[in-house]
């Protein structure tokens, strides 16, 4: 038998830690706790989780960053983070030089090699890594 929507907005408000109002709870979502004893309201996170960083020099590169990379100086090294599981990290050269922009993966690979090399302007990749090694999508 279907559930009503009434009746699962009645089950949901007499859970014990659900808040008598949801005045300043928008745009946040419902998350079961990390105890898996209750429930707690959570931010949605930008972009995905992303954040964006433009840079114009060497650069190492956090976990969940957008690398927007302008290599109209010179040359320029965007490091990978050291790999850790589903970490993923995008680079974009933006600038129409012929400098490249080499992404580096330290003592990892980025698809067997140690670097990939962007040398185009707006080319741009996503790597992720599996906690060992770094792919590009």
């Amino acid at each position: 038998m279907p559930i009503s929507n009434e009746s699962v907005a009645g089950t949901f408000l007499r859970l014990k830690d659900t808040p008598s109002s949801y005045s300043g709870y928008a745009s946040k979502f419902v998350s079961v706790k990390s105890g898996e004893d209750g429930l707690t309201f959570s931010d949605v996170s930008p972009s995905g989780g992303w954040t964006l960083k433009h840079v114009s020099a060497n650069y190492t590169a956090s976990t969940n960053e957008f690398v927007l990379a302008d290599a109209s100086s010179g040359a320029i090294t965007i490091t990978l983070p050291s790999p850790s599981a589903n970490a993923r990290v995008a680079v974009k050269k933006v600038d129409s030089s012929t400098n490249n922009v080499t992404v580096d993966a330290g003592t990892a690979n980025i698809d067997g090699n140690t670097t990939f090399t962007l040398g185009t302007q707006y080319e741009s990749y996503e790597f992720y890594c599996d906690g060992t090694n770094w792919y590009v999508l």
